[in-house]
């Protein structure tokens, strides 16, 4: 957004992330940020709140700053464009206080399931969306035509839930490949086509 000549006064804008299942407490929320105040009568401020809830709510606030405090750059009258690392700054917030049971086990998958990749065909890259019903080892891996594997996105233990990764086919060539879900009892498998 051009906020350069976007001067509405008290303007609100709102941005919102995907919904993460599967967090663990042990997990930390980490977002990079940069910012010049443009002058001392126009002042922005960052806030990020955290929902347990789906997005229904989101009562926990991690993150406020404004003016000076958020500023990572000197001010500027002109367009601002981070010109090195040092103008940039980095927020990490543990979610162990906001991570657990939160009562809408309604809400998890009653089963296994692999879901066809979108867009298919795809180039260079396409989503693979999956649900597991229970915490498991979950193994995602991509076979070319002749059987052989060219990459696994997903080897890890995961909570109950519905993931979706983005695969990125930046180095396979044209034609079909299969992707495969790997589970304790359960193994899926689908085509995808990649067009170049």
């Amino acid at each position: 957004m051009d906020f350069f000549d976007y001067n509405i006064p008290g303007q609100k804008d709102s941005m919102y992330s995907k919904i993460y299942s599967g967090l663990l407490s042990s997990d930390t929320l980490r977002f990079d940020y940069a910012y010049a105040q443009y002058n001392s009568v126009n002042i922005d401020s960052l806030i990020v709140k955290i929902s347990t809830d789906g997005g229904l709510t989101f009562p926990t606030e991690v993150f406020r700053k404004g003016g000076l405090a958020l500023a990572t750059a000197p001010q500027t009258t002109g367009f601002f464009y981070p010109l090195n690392n040092s103008q940039w700054r980095s927020f990490k917030f543990s979610l162990s206080g906001v991570v657990g049971v939160n009562g809408l086990s309604e809400n998890l998958p009653s089963g296994y399931k692999l879901m066809q990749n979108y867009p298919n065909p795809f180039n260079p890259s396409t989503k693979i969306k999956y649900e597991i019903p229970v915490n498991s080892n979950v193994t995602i891996k991509i076979y070319d035509v002749k059987g052989s594997i060219v990459d696994i996105p997903v080897n890890k233990k995961q909570n109950a839930g519905v993931y979706e990764i983005e695969f990125r086919a930046n180095d396979l060539s044209s034609g079909v490949y299969f992707y495969q879900l790997i589970t304790e009892g359960f193994t899926e498998t689908k085509k995808m086509m990649l067009i170049r």
